[in-house]
């Protein structure tokens, strides 16, 4: 009868900053967060579910590109500064490319993408916005992108 629950075991990732994402759950609870959003976004704004779908993707692009991929370092100081030259996308996972996250966190923002274009039915200007959006995540997220700042952008001085 004991054996009915699931055992979490520990994350082997010692990054306070980046183990809770290897948490049971934490995926569902990403992918309810944005689909709650978009309901709060249609029920306060009164657009379309299309509309609805551009404010949330563009809302989780400017979100998660700001602490995903520019932010850096950890709000813990036990880290003893080790991680303050990378950005939460570079500590995830320890840098390890191509994990199970990884591949979530990039499917996402293109899946929010589909949702968003088809139900706008690909009209122009969100077209446009969500395409840039989905792009600059999307090559944000390469493993060739790995610890690389474009033109000295967000570099360490």
């Amino acid at each position: 009868m004991a054996n009915l629950y699931v055992k979490a075991v520990p994350p082997a990732d010692l990054n306070k900053n980046t183990e809770w994402f290897m948490y049971p759950g934490v995926w569902t609870t990403y992918i309810l967060i944005l689909f709650f959003s978009w309901l709060l976004v249609l029920s306060i704004f009164g657009c379309s579910p299309g509309m609805a779908w551009t404010i949330v993707n563009l809302a989780h692009f400017c979100i998660t590109y700001h602490f995903f991929h520019w932010k850096k370092g950890t709000p813990f100081a036990e880290d003893q500064g080790i991680y303050n030259s990378l950005t939460w996308w570079e500590q995830i996972d320890n840098g390890k490319q191509l994990t199970r996250n990884r591949k979530f966190l990039t499917v996402v923002p293109v899946v929010l993408y589909l949702i968003a274009s088809h139900t706008t039915d690909y009209q122009h200007p969100m077209l446009f916005l969500n395409t840039l959006a989905v792009t600059v995540l999307v090559i944000a997220k390469f493993p060739n992108m790995h610890k690389v700042r474009i033109f000295g952008i967000n570099a360490d001085k």
